[in-house]
């Protein structure tokens, strides 16, 4: 398990979400 691969993916989430909005 990548923590660095998780929090990349988290935070592109994030990212995409708040660019949606």
């Amino acid at each position: 398990m990548d923590h660095l691969h998780f929090l990349r993916v988290f935070e592109d989430s994030g990212k995409n979400k708040s660019s949606k909005q």
